[in-house]
C-alpha cells in the first residue's frame, strides 16, 4: 500500500480503496477496500462490484478484523 491519503475513515480507521475495472469500456469496476489497523494495512475482504462500497459493509469488515486478528505475540506463540 502508498502513503496516500485515505478515500475515507471509517470508525476511526484510514480507509484505501483500489479499484480495477473488468470488461472494457462496458465493463464492472471491482474495489478492494484495505483499512490501517494498528499501523497495519489489513485487507477488508473480497472486492466489490462497484466504485464505492457501503460504508456499513466496510464498517462491519474493520470491527470483525478488529476483534478476530491475534495480536502478534499470539501468532509468533503458535510456532514457537
Amino acid at each position: 500500500m502508498t502513503r496516500e491519503q485515505p478515500n475515507v475513515v471509517i470508525g476511526g480507521y484510514p480507509v484505501r480503496f483500489e479499484r480495477r475495472r473488468y470488461g472494457g469500456r462496458d465493463g464492472t469496476t471491482y474495489t478492494w477496500a484495505h483499512a490501517q489497523i494498528e499501523g497495519q494495512w489489513e485487507s477488508l475482504g473480497d472486492p466489490w462490484p462497484c466504485i464505492n462500497p457501503p460504508r456499513a459493509e466496510l464498517a462491519a469488515a474493520i470491527e470483525y478484523l478488529t476483534k478476530h486478528v491475534p495480536e502478534p505475540s499470539q501468532t509468533l506463540s503458535a510456532f514457537v
